[in-house]
């Protein structure tokens, strides 16, 4: 059957001489894999950029349910990034957060949500003037919630202490292995209970908005166990430094 749907770019590999197949989280069918033959000659008539990381595009396809590359009769662009592929800090946060859903997004079907919260996201980031330098993280804390494992909001004064295995805040600090210490945490919570456009931002120095990216990188890899190492953060470590 003839579909039409839209679709986040996540992940390309090269295929044969000229093909590629890209893994691409769509609205109707969830993450599928995609081959486009002949787009690495020079006469395609596909851009390269279209399969850039988290791409916004639109796929018309005859959807094949049990097989496991899908072949696409069109594919287009559907909103041209305007400032972050010249923004280095936006594209930075783009590629951490590209590695972030590639390694963590395994759905193989449909869901309306977490599809409408990745394409906002990716337009807000992009329409964002300033005050986006914590953008990454309101995303990567907010993610959790459609991934199955989001913060309880539970702190308070005395509960202060986020216990990265548990996923909730406790009243006392035992050990660094899963406690996560009172000024961390707070900004946990912070960063959990608004979302980034919300208003006025969360003002982090930049020490502290390290220490909050290695600490969700850390809660990832405790409830994701696939995901054995985030290598873009390094990418941000820089450019924010």
């Amino acid at each position: 059957m003839h579909y039409k749907t839209k679709g986040i770019v996540l992940h390309q590999v090269k295929y044969a001489e000229s093909s590629i197949i890209v893994k691409i989280y769509t609205e109707l069918f969830g993450l599928k894999s995609f081959i486009f033959n002949g787009v690495r000659k020079k006469k395609s008539s596909l851009k390269a950029n279209i399969f850039q990381p988290l791409s916004l595009v639109e796929l018309a396809l005859n959807h094949k349910e049990n097989a496991s590359i899908q072949h696409v009769k069109e594919i287009q662009c559907v909103h041209q990034f305007i400032s972050i592929p010249y923004d280095v800090k936006k594209s930075s946060m783009v590629l951490f957060l590209n590695e972030l859903l590639y390694k963590t997004i395994r759905e193989e079907e449909a869901n309306q949500q977490l599809f409408d919260f990745l394409h906002e996201s990716l337009l807000v980031l992009d329409e964002a003037k300033e005050n986006y330098s914590n953008f990454h993280l309101h995303f990567a804390l907010h993610l959790t919630s459609y991934l199955g494992f989001e913060p309880t909001d539970n702190y308070s004064e005395e509960n202060c202490y986020f216990h990265l295995s548990e996923g909730l805040f406790k009243n006392r600090f035992l050990d660094d292995t899963y406690h996560i210490k009172k000024p961390v945490s707070e900004m946990i919570f912070k960063l959990a209970s608004k979302d980034f456009d919300s208003g006025i931002p969360l003002e982090l120095s930049h020490a502290m908005r390290q220490e909050l990216l290695k600490t969700l990188i850390r809660y990832y890899q405790i409830h994701q166990p696939s995901l054995k190492e985030i290598k873009a953060h390094q990418v941000l470590e820089e450019v924010f430094g």
